[in-house]
This record gives structure tokens, C-alpha cells and sequence, in this order.
């Protein structure tokens, strides 16, 4: 009968010399042969509820981050509009009061010119008239090329370049 394990006939191993079969034993007994495995390879219950816990508390730390900006985002949002509507106010109330001040600084020449205060009335209301329709045509011809369509389409995806 031929043995089939040469290691068998072999002498054992001292504890000085390493045993070459058995890398990982400091001592060179066969009994402390084990292979070399870390902290990743044993994957028991409790260290993947642990992992499970820590990623869980991350994610919820990042989704309070991203509240946290959102929030702020919003804040400032909320302030530019304000700021915004506040400027058009002031610049609509400006437009309004300079126009007037125009028209009264129209009529009052036209007067001192000698035209009849009801003729220089009449001149004032239908130059306001004229500006009036041609600001409506202009912003009609406009909303033609205008719209907010390329934003609706930007904002579901299907913007062109």
C-alpha cells in the first residue's frame, strides 16, 4: 500500500522553523495552522446589524443635511421674491408718477403755447391712447416669441439644445 500523504513521512517541525504548509502559525504546530482571515471575511449577525445601524444613521444624518439646505434654499428664495416684488412696486409707482408729472408738464406748455385747455387735454388723452395701443401690440407680437413653454419643457426633461 503506497501512502497517498507525503507530509506523513515528513518529521515535524521544530518550534523555531516555520512550517511552509502553514504560513500563518507563529509556532509551526499543525493545531495553530489556520488560514489568514480578517475582520471582513466573518460576517456574523451582530456585526451586520451594527453596519446596518451605522449606514442607517448616516443616511439619516445626510437626509437632515439635505433638509437643513433645502430649507435654507428656500429661505432665500422666499426673500428674493420679496426683494423682487418690493423693486417692481417701487419701479411701477416711480413710472407711474413720472408719467403723470409728463402729462401735466405737457398740458401746462401746450397752454402757455396758447392752445385752449380742452384742445391740450384732447392732445395729452390721445397721446396717452396711442401709447397705450402701441404697448399692446408690442406685447402682443411678443407672447408670440414669449412663452413659458421652453421652461415647462426644461423642467420635465424635454428640453431642446
Amino acid at each position: 500500500m503506497v501512502d497517498s500523504n507525503p507530509q506523513l513521512n515528513k518529521t515535524p517541525y521544530s518550534a523555531d522553523v516555520k512550517d511552509p504548509y502553514c504560513p500563518s502559525s507563529e509556532t509551526g504546530r499543525a493545531s495553530d495552522c489556520r488560514e489568514e482571515k480578517s475582520l471582513y471575511d466573518e460576517a456574523s449577525i451582530t456585526r451586520t446589524i451594527e453596519v446596518a445601524k451605522n449606514a442607517f444613521e448616516l443616511k439619516k444624518k445626510e437626509f437632515a443635511a439635505v433638509g437643513e439646505v433645502v430649507a435654507a434654499e428656500t429661505e432665500l428664495v422666499k426673500k428674493s421674491t420679496i426683494v423682487t416684488i418690493a423693486s417692481l412696486a417701487a419701479a411701477f409707482i416711480f413710472s407711474c408718477f413720472s408719467w403723470i408729472a409728463l402729462n401735466i408738464i405737457l398740458a401746462l406748455g401746450l397752454v402757455d403755447l396758447g392752445v385752449h385747455y380742452l384742445l391740450s387735454g384732447t392732445i395729452v388723452f390721445l397721446l396717452n391712447v396711442s401709447v397705450v395701443i402701441f404697448a399692446l401690440v408690442v406685447a402682443k407680437n411678443t407672447y408670440k416669441r414669449i412663452s413659458l413653454r421652453p421652461i415647462f419643457e426644461a423642467l420635465f426633461g424635454n428640453a431642446e439644445n
